[in-house]
């Protein structure tokens, strides 16, 4: 986790300071107080890395000047302990370049002036080599009055009395934390900040408080600082804790992550400890800490190396405790609806798909908790609408809910279902309200975007309250904002049905496109966007968002709904006001009003487009909700929503709102327009493009600037010289290319010099660089050191390659429940017993015995086998004593739930001995059958052996040939044949199992590559054939025969048309019980075998020959002969 800090404090005569004076120090500037007439001169000042004001639309052109917008900020201020301004203090973090930190810092500050109406001067610092050099910050301040045309004139919302600051303050610090990590997303780091508490996180450290550059460099000095000596007693403080219970840091590193490495821990130690020694002494104690598990090795994947990855116990409780409480639900067979009801109400709707009806069978039948995953625009919603019906039929009320107010809306919409978000509903329960009870049914839309721990918690209540839980979602889209991944978690372990026909589209190549970009194949979808010119590439960004609004308001006329996408908020708000602007100067927007939001002030007409920002359940909006506004007057708006409410509001009752012609693609989710425009910027993720792309029916377009995925400009010069330009560093090489708008960037590095050469450049030339990886190199003083590499092309085709790059980028979030082997694993190094950890977690429902993986299903395989009884065929029993007891029939192991003690192989109560039946000693005992009847019987196997060779049944041979050689052993061991029918046969039996079995995994085999037809079924069945072969080499024939079963099951699913992968734990279920329920009967057919009577051979035939069918059927479709099912 990156450094935060974010604080806010006054700029106040009452304390002796001036908005002239603080602006001249923090820019380096000079400046003259006009109301005092005092000289602020800091010119030679260093550390200044850059200054820009930052002014809201319609400000005059005098206030650029930093000299003459200061001091008008004075002269509006009369009185003589006025604030005159505010001065926001952020750290940037060191990991990005310093051109990176300024478009951070510009962001930021482009907020705070959208939603203040103030002006902001913005001055980057650099950490001074006598302080902390990776200190870098920024001071941005901003006046307390609103700056118009007219200049400064009333105090900004945020300044007048009665304000709640402490909320203010929260929600800056919120905001700051997502410009931040949006950034530090778009530079491809891995690394957020939280502005969260430690308290609010659950961490026992205290908040140290940031460090200036000024005071880090009179700590180096030796200078007494207040701040120096706060710090630094809060640094001690907080280490002291750390040495003391190192934990603390795991626990931090969960707050925001559930899988991570040694790496990541490091980085955060290094925010408390400096001493080398020290660091190393916490990180060994954390490394043999007991919460802290590793969950994979270090290992290497396509010649590079992967870090180890690691969790911690309370976080693989949280999410191993998830799926114990779902799969529990989805055990209790309650909340089902009658057939005959279902079928009534399903002859009503005759547009669903076969699909559709399915997912709505599954989600109706009983079980307190069911899942249906599908694709964008699949009908998932409708589908509900449906099972509503169904469900408030049998009396049950139904409820909905989602993260975001926009996909609770869309859920109520599409379904019917009153919905409402999450944290209401969870708030709601807090306060004892609005409680779940068993005659409810809770629908969770987009539960993919729920973190893990706040699925818990809704699953928990729902068990609690015997309510049933149905969750929609599409594993493909955007993950969960918080840690974890429970919904896709659930997915694999309990099952879903799949929807996959897409209905939202009306055209057949934007369904297959937007099949492409469910499938993670980008670079097919975008080409076919492309194709149709519905990419759209433009020297800038600034020019693309210019196209954007164009064709937006262009396209108004078709009619219909629309929306604008992005993924940034900055370019949200850009959007919005590009859109206004011409719309303003087309005469089309009269009679603003000036409306103060949360954000700042904002005008509003008639017919503009307008988003709600907050959950408000007296005027009845939730967040992102949208709506068109019909009057606008006196500070008072008319807003018709999207979903058919009138709604009446001024700021006294709801101020969070702003201009909704463009939103956030996360606020998109869930949502069916006829046209979506989205802006694709870099730090998009492929999980972003798949929803901006698909929220349409009728057409999508794409917009993107050049320059905003590679560099490229007029190339202005080039050339060696010192590092930035400074004179105290070392030399480099330097590229500055000017952009469409005049604005210079110079990019460094050594192998820029190559690239330039190599390309034949020329000032002038219109260039893109390309940034292609990195080498190693050594450096003079021995170390090894990466080097980045560059190429210099043509812009608009290299903006596009790089384009489908950084947007087919996949950023699933990881977790603990990807690693499930890795406890037992990691316990046995520990010097625990393996067995021991699974089998409780075993025992407290956290992991059945059908998902234990490989190698824990083999090493509790091995534990069972020490214990299991022996089973051997009794004596053949006399009719004198018949009446002797015979032995309780047994359990078999894998039909009983076993212990801790079952798992381990702790002592057990000792079993009986088999009972030998041993018949007196008779002198009437019947004589052995003659030796004609002996000879006629092993005529009889020869005979039948002889003639299925003849017809060249090759199961039959198998059979016929087991029996011979079966009846042949009995022969020379001096039994009756025909005392042993029932033995024979089972003999014979046993063995066309198996040739059956190897005969069916060979066509499955081939059938599964033939199958293989997307990408995860491809990787499933490749991971059960290692399965298959792992075993074989190992020599375990029951695992192999289970693993052949898996791999069999999961070719079915694909011939099916099903995804394999939503049924991986009912595959491994199934497998195992099939196996094992075989075994089961071939040991007891072989243990009461020679006290059987012989029996009817009809049974077995028939049985024998509906196995050499399915058989049969199963080489003809393998084949490619589909007229018969298998």
């Amino acid at each position: 986790m990156a450094i935060y800090h974010c604080s806010v404090k006054a700029i106040s005569r009452s304390t002796g300071r001036s908005a002239t004076a603080s602006a001249a120090y923090r820019s380096g500037q000079l400046i003259v107080d006009n109301r005092t007439g005092e000289v602020f001169d800091y010119t030679k000042k260093g550390g200044v890395v850059s200054s820009t004001i930052v002014l809201p639309d319609g400000a005059p052109e005098w206030a650029n000047d930093r000299n003459n917008v200061w001091n008008a900020a004075e002269a509006a201020e009369k009185r003589k302990d006025a604030c005159v301004a505010r001065e926001y203090v952020i750290a940037l973090p060191h990991e990005l370049s310093k051109e990176q930190q300024k478009a951070l810092a510009l962001d930021f500050a482009k907020e705070l002036v959208n939603r203040h109406g103030v002006i902001a001067d913005v001055c980057i610092h650099k950490g001074g080599k006598e302080g902390d050099e990776r200190n870098d910050h920024a001071h941005i301040l901003t006046s307390t009055r609103v700056m118009t045309n007219e200049g400064f004139t009333n105090k900004a919302e945020i300044e007048k009395a009665g304000r709640k600051r402490r909320l203010d303050l929260i929600d800056t610090r919120q905001l700051w934390e997502e410009r931040c990590n949006e950034h530090l997303e778009r530079a491809g780091l891995d690394i957020r900040v939280d502005h969260r508490s430690h308290k609010d996180l659950g961490i026992m450290l205290e908040p140290s408080k940031h460090l200036g550059v000024s005071a880090s460099a009179m700590q180096r000095k030796g200078m007494d600082a207040d701040r120096v000596n706060e710090h630094d007693e809060t640094r001690a403080n907080n280490i002291q804790k750390i040495i003391d219970k190192p934990e603390i840091i795991l626990t931090k590193m969960t707050a925001s992550k559930a899988v991570f490495t040694l790496r990541d821990v490091t980085k955060e130690l290094k925010q408390f400890i400096d001493d080398k020694e020290q660091l190393q002494s916490v990180l060994s104690r954390l490394e043999q800490s007991p919460e802290l598990v590793q969950l994979a090795p270090a290992h290497e994947k396509n010649g590079r190396k992967i870090a180890a990855k690691y969790s911690t116990r309370a976080m693989i409780e949280i999410e191993r405790g998830l799926i114990g409480t779902a799969q529990a639900l989805a055990d209790i067979k309650t909340h089902g609806v009658s057939d005959s009801r279902m079928a009534a109400i399903m002859q009503k709707y005759d547009t669903l798909s076969d699909e559709q009806s399915a997912a709505i069978q599954h989600v109706t039948k009983a079980g307190q908790l069911a899942v249906i995953i599908g694709d964008a625009g699949t009908g998932k919603s409708f589908g509900m609408r449906v099972a509503a019906e169904a469900w408030e039929a049998e009396g049950y009320r139904v409820r909905g809910c989602a993260l975001a107010g926009k996909a609770a809306d869309e859920l109520e919409a599409g379904s019917g279902i009153e919905s409402r978000t999450i944290h209401s509903l969870e708030a709601s329960w807090k306060n004892g309200k609005d409680q779940l009870t068993s005659n409810d049914i809770l629908v969770i839309d987009e539960a993919g975007m729920v973190g893990s721990r706040q699925l818990s918690r809704v699953l928990d209540a729902a068990k609690a309250a015997g309510a049933k839980v149905v969750m929609l979602g599409d594993d493909k889209q955007l993950s969960a904002i918080e840690a974890g991944a429970g919904f896709r978690g659930i997915t694999e372990r309990v099952g879903a049905a799949e929807i996959t026909q897409i209905r939202r589209q009306t055209e057949q190549w934007a369904k297959d496109a937007s099949a492409e970009f469910a499938r993670g194949d980008l670079g097919k979808a975008m080409d076919a966007y492309n194709e149709r010119g519905h990419i759209r590439i433009k020297d800038t960004l600034d020019n693309a968002k210019q196209a954007l609004a164009s064709d937006y308001l262009a396209d108004r006329e078709k009619g219909g709904s629309s929306i604008i996408l992005a993924y940034r908020n900055a370019d949200v708000i850009d959007l919005n006001n590009a859109v206004r602007e011409a719309r303003k100067q087309a005469g089309e927007l009269h009679q603003e009003t000036e409306f103060m939001t949360e954000r700042g002030a904002r005008s509003f007409a008639a017919g503009d487009r307008i988003v709600m920002l907050e959950n408000n359940r007296d005027i009845g909006v939730k967040n992102g909700s949208l709506g068109t506004v019909e009057a606008a007057e006196n500070g008072q708006l008319t807003v018709k929503m999207d979903n058919g409410e009138t709604i009446e509001f001024n700021a006294d009752q709801y101020a969070n709102i702003d201009h909704g012609y463009a939103v956030t693609v996360h606020k998109s989710q869930g949502v069916t327009v006829d046209r979506a425009y989205l802006l694709a910027t870099t730090g998009m993720s492929r999980e972003l493009s798949y929803v901006g792309m698909t929220r349409h029916k009728e057409q999508a377009t794409m917009y993107a600037g050049a320059d905003d995925f590679i560099k490229t400009g007029s190339l202005v010069a080039h050339g060696v010289a010192p590092y930035e330009h400074d004179k105290g560093n070392h030399d480099s090489y330097f590229v500055t290319l000017e952009n469409a708008k005049g604005e210079q960037h110079t990019v460094w590095g050594v192998d820029l010099k190559r690239a330039i050469e190599a390309a034949g450049s020329q000032i002038g030339d219109k260039i893109g660089l390309e940034h292609v990886g990195a080498e190693n190199v050594q450096l003079p003083s021995g170390e090894i050191a990466q080097r980045n590499s560059w190429k210099v092309s043509t812009g608009i085709e290299l903006a596009y390659d790089k384009l489908v790059e950084r947007l087919s980028q996949k950023k699933a979030n990881e977790s603990t429940l990807d690693y499930l082997e890795a406890t037992a694993n990691y316990a046995e190094r520990r010097e625990f017993n393996g067995f021991k950890v699974v089998g409780n977690l075993v025992e407290r429902g956290i992991v059945k015995f059908n998902e234990i993986t490989d190698s824990i299903k083999q090493a509790v395989g091995r534990a069972i086998g020490h214990s299991e009884p022996r089973i051997e065929p009794q004596a053949q029993q006399a009719p004198a004593v018949a009446e002797t007891p015979k032995e309780k029939t047994k359990t078999a192991p894998w039909q009983k739930t076993y212990s801790a003690a079952d798992l381990i192989g702790e002592p057990a109560e000792p079993k009986p001995a088999p009972v030998q039946a041993q018949a007196p000693a008779v002198a009437d005992r019947p004589p052995v059958q003659p030796l004609d009847v002996q000879a006629k019987a092993m005529q009889h196997y020869r005979d039948s052996h002889a003639a299925a060779v003849k017809a060249g049944d090759q199961a039959e041979i198998v059979i016929t040939a087991a029996k011979l050689e079966r009846a042949e052993q009995l022969s020379k061991e001096g039994k009756t044949i025909t005392h042993h029918t029932q033995d024979i046969e089972a003999v014979g039996s046993a063995a066309f199992t198996k040739w059956a079995d190897r005969e069916r995994a060979k066509a499955n085999l081939e059938r599964s590559r033939n199958r293989e037809n997307t990408e995860p079924s491809r990787d499933l069945l490749a991971a059960f054939r290692k399965r298959v072969e792992l075993a074989q080499s190992k020599g375990d024939q029951v695992v192999t025969r289970i693993e052949e079963r898996c791999l069999e099951l999961a070719a079915e699913a694909v011939e099916r048309g099903e995804n394999p992968v939503h049924r991986y734990a009912k595959i491994n279920a199934q497998a195992q019980a099939d196996v094992m329920a075989g075994w089961q009967k071939g040991q007891a057919k072989v243990a009461t075998g020679e006290r059987q009577q012989e029996q009817p051979k009809t049974e077995a035939e028939i049985k024998r020959q509906k196995a050499r069918e399915n058989l049969e059927r199963a080489k003809a479709r393998n084949r490619g002969d589909r007229g018969h099912g298998y």
